[in-house]
């Protein structure tokens, strides 16, 4: 219960503070506006009819980089949120006060993740109101329940990565690595800007490894249609893959505070 209450107060605290800064708020949610625009403008300089790889993606490089961007937007707030934030919490000596008023660790480190959660959501909202607007569909109501399963899978897996980076980041003092390499060879190797049967073979293979892969698989399955998409086979990689990094990811986190614990590093930066 207390921990409950933790959480809850957390995520009014970081909405007061980004209230507080009005201008950066309002931009923060109207940016999206701009981003979508650009989004627009950059498809229309794809002539769509020169590459053969778009025809099951019924031509349309627009739809098809939508859903590329709008899951590396997601990506890279639940990637790098908790690492970032945790590392600011070590510098400004948060972490430490926190701690001594009886606030678990794992309690700590994911409240920082609901504010941040909160906001992507709010843009996410938005860019499916303005693609809905330009394309004349309703993208909500056009996902089946797989691919609502498959949401959740993917925001699984994105946070037991972030998690891993969190426990770099507690054991050594570093950088959220993890997390992007990640967001690096993903944007490469997971058809986020263009399909990935353009990648050579061996790329190809790897991108397996990645949830993303099989998440843009899945969404886009739904949205275009594709009738050569195994689905069965990527939903169940995609659900291998979110519990083998949220257990992996959970697993280090643990290791990692009682680490730090030991050698008494875990309060200090």
């Amino acid at each position: 219960m207390n921990n409950m209450i933790f959480l809850l107060e957390t995520f009014i605290k970081d909405f007061k503070i980004a209230l507080s800064y009005r201008l950066q708020f309002f931009l923060s949610i109207f940016s999206v506006f701009f981003s979508f625009y650009f989004l627009v403008i950059f498809s229309s300089l794809i002539d769509e009819g020169a590459n053969s790889s778009l025809v099951k993606y019924g031509g349309n490089y627009f739809k098809f980089l939508f859903f590329g961007i709008l899951v590396a937007e997601i990506s890279n707030i639940l990637l790098k949120t908790m690492p970032d934030t945790l590392r600011t919490y070590q510098r400004t000596g948060i972490f430490e006060e926190l701690m001594l008023n009886g606030k678990k660790e794992i309690s700590i480190i994911l409240a920082s993740l609901l504010y941040p959660g909160f906001r992507l959501f709010i843009r996410v909202i938005i860019y499916i109101f303005l693609y809905d607007f330009l394309i004349y569909e309703n993208l909500l109501s056009n996902l089946n329940m797989i691919s609502y399963l498959s949401i959740l899978l993917f925001v699984l897996s994105l946070i037991g990565i972030s998690l891993i980076g969190v426990a770099f980041t507690i054991f050594l003092k570093g950088s959220a690595v993890v997390p992007q390499m990640y967001l690096m060879l993903s944007s490469i190797v997971c058809g986020v800007a263009f399909p990935i049967e353009l990648l050579p073979n061996i790329l190809q293979i790897i991108s397996e490894f990645f949830p993303t892969t099989h998440f843009l698989f899945i969404i886009r399955n739904n949205a275009f249609e594709i009738d050569s998409v195994d689905i069965t086979y990527r939903i169940q990689a995609l659900g291998f893959l979110s519990i083998l990094f949220f257990t992996l990811g959970a697993f280090l986190v643990s290791k990692a505070i009682n680490l730090s614990k030991k050698n008494g590093s875990l309060l200090f930066y």
